[in-house]
């Protein structure tokens, strides 16, 4: 299986988050699972409105028994290529998240994200967040299990990868880049996501 491959940018005291991830599904069995409520209350959280409607405005809570609330607009939706919301977390800074969909040459779907202006401070637990709930989009598209509850758990165990490359980022002469990463004695839920089919 593909895995979900990440990368990040720094734009002043602000991070720009980018997870990638090649599926063998097509753009319209991706794209509903993005924007109606009831398949994003399978991954993601609770919402009432489409989130495909450009110039709605959206409250979406998350699904782990926690009060986590993300609020913003719809601002692009483009069936089934793209996607833009703004992205307000729990009343913190105005960010923006960007869902493409490229078809490939031999079938399926490249997904990238991108979560735009991300505090430093914010962006491993950000990063970390969004891989897991991309692979429970994956279960919830691949076998119909949400598994959106778990997500404290899951981000929890990938937290450390993030902050590596968070670190990376931010000083780009760190002796990071000179330590290989002994993959071996990770445990396996911090190696990249193999989630998506």
């Amino acid at each position: 299986m593909p895995e979900v491959h990440s990368s990040m940018q720094r734009f002043g005291e602000n991070l720009s988050i980018e997870l990638t991830v090649e599926s063998n599904l097509a753009r319209t069995e991706i794209w509903p699972a993005l924007t109606e409520p009831a398949q994003i209350s399978r991954w993601l959280g609770h919402t009432t409105i489409p989130l495909d409607e450009v110039g709605s405005n959206y409250e979406l809570t998350y699904l782990n028994g926690s009060d986590h609330v993300a609020k913003g607009e719809v601002l692009v939706a483009s069936e089934p290529d793209s996607l833009v919301w703004s992205w307000n977390f729990n009343d913190g800074v105005d960010t923006v998240v960007r869902f493409s969909l490229s078809p490939r040459e031999n079938g399926g779907t490249t997904f990238h994200f991108t979560h735009e202006n991300v505090p430093v401070a914010d962006a491993a637990a950000d990063a970390a967040t969004w891989h897991a709930q991309f692979e429970f989009l994956s279960r919830w598209l691949l076998d119909h299990i949400a598994l959106g509850a778990h997500l404290r758990e899951r981000r929890v165990e990938l937290i450390p990868q993030y902050e590596r490359e968070v670190e990376l980022v931010l000083d780009p002469n760190s002796k990071l880049h000179e330590v290989p990463v002994d993959t071996d004695s990770l445990p396996i839920a911090t190696t990249r996501s193999s989630a998506w089919a």
